[in-house]
C-alpha cells in the first residue's frame, strides 16, 4: 500500500459538473440519505463495492464517504478497474488534524498487509490524503482516498478481483472500525 499527500483543496459539498473526461456526480451525504445509494452510477453491477460503501457510512460507522470514481483502462498488457472512494471521519475533531489521518492510514496499512486480498508488494490499494473542506462554515480538514485495484485479462476478472478487496474491507471496517 502507498500513501501520498496531495496539497490542493477539495471543497464538500460540490455539485454536478462536465469535464471532457465525463461527469461528475453530485455529492450525496449517504450517513444522511442512505436510501441514495443507487443514485451513484459507480456501483451499478457492483455489489462489494456498493456494500463497502454502505459499511462505510452505517450507522455504527466512523466514516462518511463524500465521493466515488471508477475507471476501467490497460496497463502493462492487462486490464485494471480503478475504484476510488473518497471518505473523511464524522468526528469533526478527528477530521480536522492531519494527524488522526495519518495514524489511521498507518493502522490501515497495518491491517490491509494481514489480508490475503491485499499481498505485499503488490499495488492492490494507495491512499491518499488531501486538504479539504467542508459544509457552509468551510471547516479545514483531511479527505482520504482510497484507490483499490482490480486486475485481469478482461472486465469480469478485474471486477471480480476488485470485490474481493471490497469484501475484505467491509470485514475490516465492520470488525476495527466500527463505533462500540
Amino acid at each position: 500500500m502507498r500513501i501520498t499527500l496531495d496539497d490542493e483543496t477539495f471543497r464538500i459539498p460540490y455539485g454536478r459538473e462536465e469535464y471532457e473526461g465525463g461527469v461528475i456526480h453530485p455529492y450525496r451525504s449517504l450517513v444522511e440519505h442512505p436510501e441514495q445509494i443507487d443514485q451513484i452510477p459507480e456501483v451499478v453491477g457492483q455489489p462489494a463495492l456498493r456494500e463497502l460503501l454502505k459499511v462505510l457510512n452505517g450507522s455504527e460507522g466512523r466514516f462518511e464517504s463524500v465521493r466515488i470514481d471508477s475507471t476501467y483502462h490497460a496497463f502493462e498488457g492487462a486490464m485494471v478497474h480503478v475504484a476510488v472512494i473518497g471518505f473523511i471521519f464524522r468526528d469533526r475533531q478527528l477530521f480536522s488534524h492531519f494527524d488522526s489521518c495519518l495514524l489511521f492510514a498507518g493502522n490501515l496499512l497495518e491491517a490491509l498487509h494481514a489480508e490475503d486480498a491485499f499481498p505485499e508488494g503488490e499495488d492492490a490499494a494507495q491512499l491518499e490524503l488531501q486538504r479539504a473542506t467542508f459544509g457552509e462554515s468551510r471547516q479545514q480538514g483531511w479527505i482520504m482516498d482510497l484507490f483499490l485495484l482490480g486486475q485481469g485479462t478482461d472486465r469480469k476478472a478485474c471486477d471480480a478481483e476488485l470485490a474481493l478487496r471490497c469484501n475484505a474491507l467491509q470485514q475490516l471496517f465492520r470488525e476495527k472500525y466500527a463505533l462500540r
